[in-house]
């Protein structure tokens, strides 16, 4: 995971290939662990979270996703949902976005830039 801290929010970005499969929305066994330490951190403060999805540009191709940007908003509810499901917490604190492949931080010239891009974000946003 990488951190990054702004006058707005602290923003923890960790990496598809950690939390999902490959065109997948459903997290993997071994995201859960990663996910309780962050929920953890968000049981102890009161800000709002937002959950970003984004995914590389390669076009979707079978499966029940149409679109890149359907792929990263269910990837992002689906970190909701466990939030709210297995930790607890409050629904109201939380929102998902997926932006797809609109919002790359990498060129998508190479495979390595393109797993770069696949990432959800966490963002707790800072109180005023």
């Amino acid at each position: 995971a990488t951190v990054k801290v702004s006058e707005q929010r602290v923003k923890i970005m960790l990496a598809n290939p950690v939390l999902f499969g490959l065109g997948e929305s459903e997290l993997k066994p071994f995201a859960i662990p990663i996910l309780q330490q962050i929920a953890e951190l968000l049981k102890n403060i009161p800000n709002a979270v937002l959950v970003e999805g984004h995914t590389d540009d390669r076009p979707i191709t079978g499966g029940k996703f149409r679109s890149n940007w359907e792929l990263s908003a269910a990837r992002a509810f689906g970190v909701i949902r466990y939030f709210i499901e297995e930790e607890n917490i409050k629904p109201e604190r939380l929102s998902a976005v997926g932006y797809g492949e609109h919002r790359p931080l990498y060129p998508n010239d190479t495979e390595d830039n393109r797993a770069k891009n696949r990432r959800i974000e966490i963002n707790i946003v800072r109180i005023p």
